[in-house]
């Protein structure tokens, strides 16, 4: 790092390992050099969302790589000294990886992706359909699914299921759009449709006698 000569400090360009360096001798002379030990960058480069551990390193000294994937994101994969480890699983959001002694500067190459997740959709019961039966979306898309029941043969929607939420209809309701943003988890959506019913009164009215059966309001299905 420096060359000190009885005292003074030698101005010289650079000095490693095995430098030479030449002057005359007129008398008795001290000479000291000093050293510094090596420092090695351990370096990340990263795709998609996540955090990777980087450092200075002394030389001969170890570190370690800790791969961390954000929420609603998994590590692909990571390359390190040309050999390429691919995960791409959703459960693969931690890794690490270990370098012994280092004696240069080094670099991981990691790539992140976000999760993908798969939607299906069901009738459970009655008629009726939905505008897609199954999607493959990712963490954070947003989808409108669309419910239709079959209204030519007398259906309706009566209550759309998704997880543990219930969402009830009132009416002969023929459609609904129900939105999932953010998408953030495989998540079936059910649909129940029912037959519409119909209330018919009955009633006797003007002079003379007459009957009617039955008297009175009466459901009937269509």
């Amino acid at each position: 790092d420096t060359l000190t000569i009885n005292g003074e400090k030698v101005a010289v360009d650079s000095l490693t390992t095995g430098s030479v360096y030449s002057f005359v001798a007129t008398e008795d002379m001290t000479i000291e050099a000093t050293t510094v030990v090596n420092r090695y960058h351990a370096a990340a480069e990263i795709t998609g969302e996540g955090t990777v551990t980087e450092a200075i390193v002394n030389c001969n000294e170890d570190h370690t790589y800790t791969i961390n994937a954000e929420d609603g994101w998994h590590i692909a994969s990571y390359t390190f000294n040309g050999t390429t480890t691919t995960l791409g699983s959703n459960a693969d959001v931690y890794a690490q990886v270990y370098v012994n002694n280092m004696m240069t500067d080094t670099t991981i190459t990691v790539v992140f992706e976000r999760n993908a997740f798969r939607l299906i959709t069901t009738v459970e019961r009655g008629m009726g359909s939905w505008n897609v039966d199954t999607i493959d979306l990712h963490y954070g898309d947003s989808y409108d699914f669309i419910a239709t029941a079959d209204t030519d043969n007398g259906w309706h929607i009566d209550r759309i299921i998704v997880g543990d939420s219930i969402t009830m209809y009132t009416g002969n309701t023929s459609s609904v759009t129900y939105t999932i943003n953010p998408v953030v988890a495989d998540t079936i959506l059910r649909a129940y449709f029912a037959i519409n019913q119909y209330t018919l009164t009955a009633s006797v009215s003007g002079e003379g006698t007459g009957t009617i059966n039955p008297v009175g309001d009466s459901t009937v299905i269509d």
